[in-house]
């Protein structure tokens, strides 16, 4: 079913974290979990998405969608959003401002179900997998 896609969650909730991985890996995704301060690192990894929640410290997040979506690289691998819950965004959640800037596949805010993420990560898995490239000369 996942075709082994490779998924890169990056988010510094465990219970949020371990949920969605189970549900994922029940779908035969590879998925690799990380708290924030490996993802840099981790996109060597090559995933075929990036599930890009909150981390801390307040900013962090901000900075690694930017760097990513300015890499020439990974600029192109989707990219899903998950925000902190409403209360929680002041302190490690995406600012008002930040928020205008968010150039991604894909938003939701906590709390959410992991199984309600799945239809939206096959469907962003699905988009990437039909772009086709063509170069003329």
């Amino acid at each position: 079913m996942g075709n082994n896609k490779k998924i890169l969650i990056i988010d510094h909730e465990p219970s949020f974290v371990d949920a969605l991985r189970m549900t994922l890996e029940a779908k035969s995704y590879e998925v690799i979990t990380i708290s924030g301060a490996q993802a840099r690192e981790m996109m060597r990894e090559e995933p075929d998405i990036v599930i890009l929640g909150t981390i801390t410290p307040a900013g962090e997040a901000f900075q690694l969608h930017q760097w990513l979506k300015g890499h020439p690289r990974y600029k192109d691998i989707p990219l899903l959003v998950i925000d902190a819950r409403l209360e929680e965004r002041p302190v490690w959640g995406y600012g008002r401002f930040e928020g205008m800037q968010l150039q991604s596949e894909d938003y939701v805010s906590k709390p959410i179900e992991p199984a309600s993420l799945v239809p939206r990560i096959q469907r962003l898995l699905e988009k990437r997998t039909t772009k086709i490239k063509i170069l003329v000369a």
